[in-house]
């Protein structure tokens, strides 16, 4: 029967070696993955590339710090591919990259809409004629500030 200790040891020494690899090619992690994660290694209590990341940096990484990726490649744990970031950059960068898409309905299809394009027409021309935006807003059943938003076009850009 295989040593437990044994297998770790040769976790952490891939986790060194690929932390300071000088190679440009991905080095994936051969260990098991975690596939409800999109891959990523999996190595206890954290995942394998954030493991990597904290080698190479030396240090854990803070609160609101996350291991990105700059190869998009999820089980890759070469360190020269890693970078900190907070949650807010790597969804910045997965949109940037076309990893992540936002293809949520607007406007009447959106499932809470309560105006449609030619109700948005009315109430820009209305506020332009001068009726105010209460008297809309219970025109319409909406609070003013959305009838606010739909007027400055902050809401319905796309409706000319």
């Amino acid at each position: 029967m295989e040593n437990p200790c044994s297998r770790q040891r040769e976790k952490i020494a891939f986790l060194i070696a690929a932390a300071f690899s000088r190679d440009g090619a991905c080095i994936a992690w051969p260990y098991g993955r975690n596939n409800q994660r999109g891959g990523y290694g999996k190595w206890r209590p954290q995942m394998a590339h954030r493991a990597a990341l904290i080698i190479k940096l030396g240090r854990p990484l803070q609160k609101g710090e996350q291991a990105q990726h700059t190869c998009d490649n999820p089980p890759c744990c070469n360190g020269s591919h890693l970078i900190v970031g907070s949650h807010a950059d790597n969804i910045r960068d997965a949109f940037a990259r076309g990893l992540m898409t936002c293809k949520l309905p607007f406007g009447e299809m959106h499932h809470s809409a309560k105006l449609n394009e030619s109700c948005v027409r009315f109430i820009r021309e209305a506020n332009t004629a001068g009726l105010n935006y209460l008297f809309l807003a219970d025109m319409f059943k909406v609070s003013s500030v959305a009838i606010g938003k739909v007027c400055r076009r902050a809401t319905w850009k796309k409706v000319v």
